[in-house]
Parts: structure tokens; C-alpha cells; sequence
């Protein structure tokens, strides 16, 4: 006699085909979404050879030099936490190296509002076809207390890093890329970072001209490998108006990105 299986395998076995069936549907539709997010991968090289063939994979395209354009002179809920700290640190800030600060939008934007005399140099870093706009557009408004380079060797000596929202968004882990610096910065200021508390991941974001592999990090791991640079934690606070939902990875998904002020000890 044939035994029957239990009817806990039936329903485990309808979830497991109706979450296929949902996944290859929403994988169909995810290309036509920007700004949605799709799956689980362990790397970058794995989430852009998931990626539909609809678009280009990364930033360094002229198409995004302007994707941010509307941001430029307008403060976000997210943006007041890093206003909080850079008033506080302005008197001793000469320098600030702005990583994947696109084409000087936090510049632009902080200057704003901020005002910041003694800063002589900010020194944007990102790719090379986001930085010749950026260079374009700085030549075009006189901001010539900017700069922008390709290179996050350029930030060694600078005062303050700033990484507004960018991290996600490049391969090599961030503590990596501190360590080979001589004169590291003296503050690091990471606003607007996915970080959770479970097991550090990689999903694909689709934005408007392009596909984004997207890291999505466990806080803590995240936050000990700055303090092994050398660095105390100050401050950390939530961005509740970003979001990352990654449908049927609830798990995974993350409700408010995060901010932290580190200073080097």
C-alpha cells in the first residue's frame, strides 16, 4: 500500500509552485517598473547577469547624467540628519569628498541651505560619464569650489567623506576601500544605506534607463567594519521616506534606509 503524504507536504508543495508561478510573473514585469527591485543574489555579477536585456547595467551611461536633476536644491526628510551634523562640524571642515555624489546634487543642495564658508574644497567622486556632467554643470554655475574625480584614492586627506545614498551601489565593500587610504578622513557621514539585520545580499534595481546590482548589508557587520578602520560611532538614524521592498522576499525587505556619523578616533 502506497503511504499518503501528509497534508502539511501538499500545502508546502502549493506554496513553493505558486511562489514560482509569482515570481516568473513579476519577473516579467519587473523591466517595465523602475524602481522596483528583484531577488536574492550572492554578487554583483550574479545579480546583472539576472538582468533583462532591455537595458544597460550600471551607472557610467550619459542617459543618467541627469536622472537626479530634480533633487538638486530641494531637502528630503532624508537629508536633514546630515544638515544636523554638517552645521555641527563646519568649523573645522575645509574639505568634504562627496562618493557617488552623481553630479553635485548634495552639494548644490547643502550649500543651499548651509552656507558653508570655510569649505574650500568638495570633491565629488563617481563615474566617468556622471562626473563630465557634473563638470559641465559646475562650469556653468560657478561653482568653483567643486571638483569631480573617478577615483576614491582622491579622497585621502579630505576632512569629511560623505556618502549620500551610494554605497549600495559599488562592488568593493566600503571598509575595503578606507583601508587603502594613507590619511583616511577624519568624519564619515553614511546617510540614506540599506542595512538590516540579517545575512548581507545583492538584488538588481531597475531605474529608469538602466539595471543596478544593489548590495543590501547586515547593520552590525556593516557598522564593525568602519570601528576596525580606526572609527567611533557618534550618531545613526533611520530614513524613513526610503524604502526597499523585494516582493516574495518579505525577509528581506527593508522598511527605512539608515544614516551614521563616524568619527575617526
Amino acid at each position: 500500500m502506497t503511504p499518503v503524504p501528509a497534508p502539511n507536504w501538499f500545502f508546502r508543495r502549493a506554496k513553493s509552485l505558486l511562489n514560482h508561478a509569482l515570481d516568473l510573473e513579476y519577473n516579467r514585469r519587473f523591466e517595465h517598473w523602475p524602481g522596483s527591485y528583484r531577488g536574492v543574489f550572492g554578487s554583483f555579477a550574479e545579480a546583472s547577469a539576472s538582468a533583462p536585456r532591455t537595458k544597460k547595467i550600471g551607472f557610467d551611461h550619459v542617459e543618467l547624467a541627469h536622472l537626479y536633476d530634480s533633487r538638486i536644491g530641494v531637502a528630503f526628510p532624508s537629508d536633514y540628519p546630515v544638515m544636523f551634523w554638517l552645521l555641527r562640524l563646519l568649523p573645522e571642515l575645509r574639505s568634504v569628498f562627496d562618493w557617488g555624489g552623481h553630479i553635485g546634487v548634495s552639494y548644490y543642495t547643502y550649500t543651499k541651505y548651509l552656507e558653508p564658508p570655510g569649505v574650500s574644497r568638495w570633491c565629488v567622486g563617481d563615474v566617468p560619464q556622471i562626473i563630465n556632467a557634473g563638470a559641465e554643470l559646475a562650469r556653468s554655475r560657478g561653482a568653483r569650489a567643486l571638483s569631480f574625480t573617478s577615483e576614491f584614492a582622491e579622497a585621502d586627506g579630505f576632512d569629511l567623506l560623505l556618502a549620500n545614498g551610494s554605497l549600495q551601489f559599488v562592488e568593493t565593500p566600503f571598509a575595503k576601500s578606507l583601508r587603502a587610504l594613507e590619511r583616511p578622513p577624519g568624519h564619515l557621514l553614511i546617510n540614506k544605506l540599506p542595512v538590516y539585520d540579517g545575512a548581507a545580499f545583492v538584488t538588481l534595481e531597475n531605474t529608469i534607463h538602466s539595471y543596478n546590482p544593489y548590495r543590501i548589508d547586515n547593520r552590525a557587520e556593516f557598522v564593525a567594519s568602519i570601528v576596525s578602520q580606526g572609527y567611533v560611532l557618534i550618531d545613526e538614524w533611520r530614513t524613513p521616506d526610503i524604502s526597499c521592498r523585494i516582493p516574495l522576499h518579505r525577509d528581506r525587505s527593508i522598511d527605512a534606509y539608515s544614516g551614521f556619523y563616524f568619527r575617526r578616533s
